[in-house]
């Protein structure tokens, strides 16, 4: 967590302040990048035809030329898919931010509950099994009797709350290392993925560069 730990009302105040940006910036990212996955996917359908179509084209007649077009056709798609897997690495990044801010005051928030339940622990042990009973037989009055039972009451319902937020702070700390961890994943994959383009982009290029010197090598052939 952070250095020395927050306390109560700096965390509190960071949640307010924070909170609702954070949470919106993440639902933007995401949207971002479930679009871009989209146009990814497109994209990587529109190359398959255009491979379909090379090979095609290889089974029968054709030019040199329309190789090399089909060839430049498929580094374009190539270019457009390494710009969608930029922008997807660039919004993951973004993420992995934004949920690593959410689990630090999480693990924070969390750490603030259990410190309070352990003084509360603390404190009715030391009070002992007797103390409610003891607090209401005090009473001096039927209004004193309310107020003490009030009391009592006020003092259960909090620490019934106590519980439910640590339960709840449990849960979110765990849904956000379960997201954290995705999130790298979907990282590295997205790396992977770009670094197997650059890889395809080079070879295109490299068949590219082959056939443009056989179709100059035909050319002056032809003209001899």
């Amino acid at each position: 967590g952070f250095p020395g730990r927050l306390s109560l009302t700096v965390l509190l105040d960071v949640f307010l302040l924070a909170g609702p940006l954070v949470a919106q910036q993440r639902r933007t990212v995401d949207q971002q990048l479930q679009e871009s996955q989209r146009r990814l996917e497109n994209i990587q359908r529109e190359r398959s035809q255009v491979e379909q179509e090379l090979e095609r084209l290889r089974s029968q007649v054709h030019s040199v030329s329309d190789e090399l077009s089909n060839i430049e056709r498929q580094k374009q798609s190539t270019t457009r898919i390494v710009n969608e897997l930029d922008r997807q690495i660039g919004g993951l990044s973004q993420q992995i931010d934004h949920i690593t801010v959410d689990l630090l005051l999480a693990e924070d928030a969390l750490l603030e509950k259990k410190a309070v339940a352990e003084r509360r622990i603390v404190d009715i042990y030391k009070r002992g099994p007797l103390y409610s009973h003891e607090v209401l037989l005090r009473a001096e009055s039927f209004g004193d009797l309310l107020s003490r039972y009030k009391y009592l009451y006020l003092v259960s319902r909090q620490d019934r709350l106590l519980a439910n937020d640590m339960y709840k702070l449990r849960n979110r700390v765990a849904r956000e290392r379960r997201e954290l961890v995705d999130a790298r994943q979907s990282l590295e994959r997205r790396r992977a993925e770009r670094a197997d383009e650059l890889g395809r982009f080079e070879r295109l290029e490299r068949e590219r560069e082959t056939n443009l010197r056989e179709m100059r090598r035909s050319e002056r052939e032809a003209l001899r």
